[in-house]
């Protein structure tokens, strides 16, 4: 009774951070710790494992995954056969530091991940807050803020299935703080980061060809050939090649993709494809693409 605009706000985080809770208690349940909660991580630690044993070109062999991930999972599966293998899609470089956390057992690899993860993404953002804010003691309403991003959904289930994001919201705010200071040539370094997950760049660095920013272009394509260069000397070019086609892959859909929980025009055409059993969610899904080229070219 009587709770004011900051009690209510309490009361959303406190509600939202039980909800969590409840969540990941059911996720561990059923389907349990590395088949709900902690996939991800199964499939970068098995990644890890791949690269200790056969070497960094077979870390996109799906059989040799497949085989990997059952080890940890004998307890739920008979077979390797019996499930499909979480493939994991990044350039080599990326695979090194789980090379060290698949010397450790799965299950506890995955507590580490998750412990380590969120100890640095909580620093890393009120880092960045205190930066933007040289000077100032955070207020109620700023540390409400960075509660209520600790607590949202893409955190969340950052944590759950063991994903990288944490990194990319790095390299996002340092490429953001290096704009700020104006030092391009390190904001696109920065912006290197994201090949991590290059879908992230589709729209980036052809807005960049077109605003011509050459010194951010350059920091980026400078970082780009560093991690292309250690990951053609860590795999191969055998493994750069199963790694593209790996990419192609994901176009019409693995067994392990999820597109109905993206957020993508692909994820609305899909759910409302299935929920009128139709192809109308395809006209939706070409209308909202078109509206973002076209927001993207007056953007640009």
């Amino acid at each position: 009774k009587n709770l004011n605009a900051n009690a209510w706000r309490r009361l959303a985080l406190a509600a939202a951070g039980l909800l969590y809770i409840f969540t990941f208690f059911s996720v561990a349940i059923h389907p349990g710790i590395l088949l709900g909660a902690g996939s991800d991580y199964l499939a970068l630690w098995s990644a890890g494992k791949a690269a200790s044993i056969y070497g960094y070109s077979q870390i996109y062999n799906l059989e040799i995954l497949q085989q990997i991930q059952f080890q940890p999972l004998q307890d739920v599966f008979a077979s390797p056969l019996d499930f499909y293998p979480i493939p994991v899609p990044y350039f080599p470089v990326f695979i090194l530091p789980f090379q060290l956390f698949s010397l450790l057992d799965t299950r506890i690899g995955y507590w580490l991940y998750s412990v380590l993860s969120t100890v640095l993404l909580t620093g890393y953002l009120f880092f960045f807050l205190r930066w933007i804010l040289p000077g100032r003691k955070l207020d109620g309403g700023q540390k409400a803020l960075a509660a209520a991003l600790l607590i949202s959904y893409p955190v969340f289930s950052n944590f759950l299935f063991g994903q990288v994001e944490v990194f990319l919201v790095i390299c996002t705010g340092e490429m953001i703080r290096a704009a700020l200071a104006k030092k391009s040539f390190l904001c696109g370094a920065w912006l290197g980061g994201l090949l991590l997950k290059p879908q992230f760049l589709l729209l980036v660095i052809p807005a960049l060809l077109l605003m011509r920013h050459w010194k951010l272009l350059a920091g980026f394509v400078m970082v780009s050939a560093l991690v292309l260069v250690s990951s053609l000397a860590l795999s191969g070019l055998d493994g750069l090649m199963s790694m593209a086609g790996l990419w192609t892959s994901y176009v019409p859909g693995v067994a392990s993709n999820s597109p109905h929980a993206m957020a993508n025009w692909r994820m609305l055409a899909v759910n409302i494809n299935t929920w009128t059993n139709s192809w109308f969610g395809w006209i939706l899904a070409v209308l909202g693409i078109l509206v973002t080229l076209y927001s993207w070219v007056r953007l640009s």
